[in-house]
């Protein structure tokens, strides 16, 4: 079966999507450090930024998937 130009855009969207998903893995990481260190260090919590942790969380995984089944 040949490939579309339809299936070349959904390739497309899927490489972006990983990469988006690659960058917020970065970020996702840096807030859980810097929420931990507050927490633990200075014993100030915030449940905004865990809430912003779980939606990233749930991004990571939604764009992530596309890329995963890719390869």
């Amino acid at each position: 079966m040949e490939k579309t130009q339809f299936s070349y855009y959904l390739d497309t969207v899927s490489k972006y999507a990983g990469g988006i998903a690659a960058f917020l893995v970065l970020l996702l990481s840096l807030l859980v450090a810097y929420d931990a260190g507050m927490r633990y260090l200075f014993s100030e919590g915030s449940i905004a930024l865990q809430e912003i942790e779980w939606h990233l969380f749930d991004m990571i995984f939604l764009l992530g998937l596309s890329y995963a089944l890719k390869h």
